[in-house]
């Protein structure tokens, strides 16, 4: 039935358009439901069900965030993939960051191996609106405070926390500091180019493809820091939500994953509930994606795919956006696609 439906629209692939006028026309009522990840040789298959039943019946319908999230996810799982988790990830990004009372662009360069090893580099950043505070240093915690989060950093006091967040709001950074250009290399400067938290050892190779599988693993390792570099972690409940979703994005943007685990990332993301759809958005370079709203209960997060590859074209939340200019898989560093 797929083949008679498609047919006469070869040799081209079908528009979205296209396939549900044939739909309309056959008068075929499409029941929306999840896409299963399943193995390699069963994703072109995959693929072309789960974009059928994503697609509303009525052609005039609007989709749903659900129906956005599994159509990309079926896209990504189509794309051609290098071999799994050989050469470098290469990213091409400009990031917006909102500070005390300015904003800051940076454009940065990444390639990243399959472990995080690789390197970052960043040219001198500008400021986009406002201006950087002159620099102001905070003053010296108490020697008790000190002692505490030494002591026990993941569990700290009341009066611990207040006396932090104190010296936060009246510490100001060196504005040369914050523009400055970056090169970051691992192994070398760093022990990698992810950082310390949930995904800091994350094995690549044995995230499963499965999206049920996948969330209730990230979700778990999350919370008891099987990947973090001391193996624990204690998160606060009310942000994990929160924290697996920037996990993702990730794993969706930087890390060297396989096309069906990205989808099978993308796939997750329909768990998160109340979702919005954004059927036609722009990202802040004018380009045109599909997307959705994601609540989190701490900050609403937009994140926005490309229609033609299901690569994100950008993610945001309030005070920070991050817009992707280019994806790649290169076999050294340096390399561009």
């Amino acid at each position: 039935m797929i083949d008679e439906l498609l047919a006469p629209l070869a040799p081209q692939e079908p528009g979205d358009a296209e396939i549900r006028a044939l739909l309309a026309r056959a008068d075929r009522r499409t029941k929306r439901r999840r896409i299963k990840i399943a193995g390699a040789t069963a994703f072109a298959a995959v693929a072309v069900t789960a974009t059928l039943a994503a697609l509303p019946s009525d052609p005039k319908a609007p989709r749903t965030a659900h129906s956005i999230l599994t159509t990309s996810a079926a896209l990504a799982a189509d794309q051609p993939s290098p071999g799994a988790w050989t050469g470098y990830r290469y990213v091409r990004e400009v990031e917006l960051r909102d500070g005390d009372g300015y904003t800051v662009e940076r454009s940065e360069e990444s390639w990243v191996s399959s472990d995080w090893m690789g390197r970052r580099v960043s040219p001198e950043a500008k400021v986009v609106s406002g201006t950087i505070p002159p620099e102001h240093k905070a003053p010296p915690l108490p020697a008790a405070i000190r002692k505490e989060i030494d002591r026990n950093p993941a569990q700290l006091s009341p009066e611990a926390l207040a006396a932090l967040r104190n010296a936060a709001s009246v510490a100001k950074p060196d504005p040369k500091t914050v523009l400055a250009g970056r090169t970051l290399e691992a192994p070398g400067g760093m022990p990698n180019l992810y950082g310390d938290g949930a995904l800091y050892k994350v094995p690549l190779d044995q995230l499963p493809t499965d999206p049920e599988q996948l969330g209730t693993l990230l979700l778990q390792a999350h919370k008891d820091g099987r990947w973090t570099p001391g193996g624990s972690w204690d998160p606060l409940s009310s942000g994990v939500k929160y924290d697996v979703l920037r996990d993702l994005l990730v794993l969706l943007t930087d890390a060297n994953a396989t096309s069906q685990q990205r989808a099978a990332m993308i796939t997750v993301l329909t768990e998160y509930e109340g979702s919005t759809p954004l059927e036609s958005v722009k990202d802040h370079r004018g380009r045109e994606g599909r997307g959705v709203d994601i609540p989190t209960g701490r900050a609403t997060v937009r994140v926005i795919f490309s229609p033609d590859t299901s690569e994100l074209l950008e993610w945001s939340e309030p005070g920070e956006v991050h817009t992707y200019l280019q994806f790649g898989h290169v076999a050294s560093i340096g390399e561009r696609p």
